[in-house]
């Protein structure tokens, strides 16, 4: 059964289907990061304790990306961001915030973190200049 996300960001958009999750399951491990998924069986791992704290922009990105890792059946992080942000830029949400969904939860130490908040940060960029000139 699809997952279906409520959002209340626009009163235009009641809920997305993310056909790719075959169930959700919550923790509280809070080292294990926002989100993961079990590709191999499209379950989805969120981490409670992160989930509660963050705006629904944000969020929506998370599912996004974890969903890109089932739809690409990559661990690929940069191809993964990519999707998400095609989906979620589909959807009209600030790209901004995709962009701060990234860059928050990332660890900005590590050096392919940073490149993927700049891909990110790109990607926004490039989509504003072609739809927005």
């Amino acid at each position: 059964m699809p997952l279906k996300v409520e959002t209340k960001v626009y009163e235009n958009i009641k809920f997305i289907d993310f056909p790719q999750f075959t169930s959700v399951q919550f923790n509280y491990d809070v080292y294990s990061g926002v989100a993961r998924v079990k590709r191999s069986t499209g379950e989805l791992l969120i981490n409670l304790y992160v989930w509660q704290q963050m705006p629904p922009e944000h969020k929506f990105f998370v599912l996004c990306h974890e969903a890109g890792h089932i739809a690409l059946n990559t661990s690929n992080e940069i191809d993964v961001d990519n999707w998400a942000f095609n989906k979620y830029a589909s959807v009209g949400l600030s790209l901004k915030e995709s962009v701060k969904a990234l860059t928050k939860y990332l660890n900005t130490h590590s050096t392919a973190h940073k490149q993927r908040a700049f891909l990110q940060y790109q990607r926004a960029l490039d989509f504003d200049k072609k739809f927005y000139k």
